[in-house]
């Protein structure tokens, strides 16, 4: 792999994020592990992150901004309060604590667009292959960093079909392509999205070929921070089924409202624990594995890391 160019430094208090668990758990598509560090992209910018005690290091080939980064991951007072206000449920609970260095990620607008209509039928490792083939095909070179940008919806509007298409999208391309004209010819603007609500934005981005209600909600949360956001697939339809006896494939905005009810508006932070936890089989563990604990506050989060 090419020599990382780390002219730029920025270090960061980080003691409850697990950039694994993070940046590899269906959220974003960028990320690389490479010798115990993480090579990707934070809002158009290249960087390499790893971990020193209880600090979090970037570094890269052009200028950072500290608060680019803690927005990023997260890493704001206002993250401890969030879950002050969720309610008492015990698979929550549980979530929590046996991934408390889970953090939800603020993805750019664009990119999380097409990461997500890529998403269709295709695994995380696969989402993940087709974000860094696009990359390398049409994306562009920084010196000093091995990964080229993200392509514009620009570049993928005036590309071919046919060019997406060996990029590994198979039918995705013709969604991707049409997406990316639409928002080239001023269809949807994400700036716009920020002050709408979210049914109200959830409706604008499902304009886009191959946004359903299914990834318009994992772009409000992963782009647009909407914790009120609650997507729902394959793996969510099952937990809510086995854990809370959901009816089985409601209509979305049921679910939505029944999420909101149950978790507050904070539901979207509840279905990424929730999602990341029972994926990996914590279901099927006994408690005594799982820390079977009471909803956990910040400061019994930190007793059980």
């Amino acid at each position: 792999m090419t020599a990382v160019n780390l002219s730029y430094r920025v270090t960061l208090p980080a003691s409850q994020l697990d950039l694994t668990q993070t940046l590899f758990c269906g959220q974003t598509f960028c990320w690389r592990k490479a010798s115990g560090s993480y090579l990707g992209w934070i809002n158009g910018t290249p960087v390499q992150l790893h971990r020193e005690a209880d600090l979090l290091i970037a570094q890269g080939p052009l200028p950072l901004q500290a608060t680019n980064i803690a927005r990023y991951f997260f890493l704001t007072p206002e993250w401890d309060g969030l879950f002050s206000q969720m309610p008492q449920d015990k698979y929550i609970s549980l979530a929590v604590s046996e991934y408390p260095g889970l953090r939800c990620i603020q993805d750019e607008w664009w990119e999380c667009t097409a990461n997500f209509i890529c998403s269709a039928l295709k695994q995380i490792s696969q989402i993940q292959q087709i974000n860094h083939t696009l990359r390398a095909h049409l994306g562009t070179p920084v010196p000093g960093f091995p990964l080229k940008s993200f392509p514009s919806f620009h570049r993928i509007a005036q590309a071919r079909e046919k060019d997406l298409r060996e990029c590994g999208l198979g039918f995705r391309a013709k969604h991707l392509h049409r997406a990316a004209r639409q928002l080239a010819e001023g269809v949807v603007d994400f700036h716009a999205l920020e002050i709408m609500d979210t049914t109200q934005a959830s409706r604008e981005l499902q304009k886009l070929e191959g946004v359903g209600e299914k990834v318009a909600h994992c772009i409000l949360l992963y782009a647009g921070r909407r914790l009120d956001a609650f997507p729902v697939d394959v793996w969510v339809n099952r937990l809510l089924q086995k854990l809370y006896r959901h009816k089985k494939r409601p209509r979305p905005e049921l679910t939505h409202r029944w999420a909101l009810k149950k978790f507050g508006p904070h539901c979207g932070l509840a279905q990424l624990y929730l999602f990341h936890w029972f994926r990996n089989g914590g279901e099927n563990r006994p408690r005594s594995e799982t820390g079977g604990v009471s909803f956990l506050s910040p400061k019994r989060i930190k007793m059980v890391k």
